[in-house]
């Protein structure tokens, strides 16, 4: 018989943006009043400090998870993220919101090299308690509306 866990939803952030507004938005909206968090992996304390003061001024109103990279042989971004979700949230179903650009091509056409948000989904696939959605934002036409 299936079980009820409390949800909870988890955005990665590289960088206060229009891309960290849109995932926000969008895992907001999926969460329907469960817990939300942003985390971020930072790159040492003035990358924290920055990310910290540009998310104050911001002030989304969503709690910030500030990670530090993990000595490992994978992608520390994702290491850290994965690591941090099997240590903190283990009795949460976690929906993890990866949002990314498309490279402006076809809908289904995906880019020749593996991006970072393939490398957080591998790192994330193992641990049973997380779901991945991608979102994908496709870039405007630089030439604007035709017609």
């Amino acid at each position: 018989m299936p079980s009820r866990r409390p949800v909870m939803g988890v955005v990665p952030l590289g960088a206060v943006d229009d891309r960290a507004r849109t995932a926000l938005s969008t895992a907001w909206s999926m969460m329907s009043g469960n817990r939300l968090i942003a985390v971020h992996v930072n790159d040492g304390p003035e990358d924290e400090r920055d990310f910290i003061r540009r998310w104050e001024l911001w002030e989304p109103g969503i709690p910030l998870v500030l990670l530090a990279h993990l000595p490992c042989d994978g992608e520390p971004v994702s290491v850290a993220i994965a690591d941090y979700l099997t240590r903190r949230h283990r009795a949460y179903q976690t929906m993890v919101v990866i949002t990314e650009h498309d490279p402006a091509g076809p809908i289904g056409r995906r880019p020749a090299h593996p991006t970072r948000g393939d490398a957080l989904e591998a790192a994330l696939l193992p641990l049973p308690h997380v779901v991945v959605c991608r979102q994908r934002l496709v870039a405007p036409d630089p030439g604007g509306v035709r017609g």
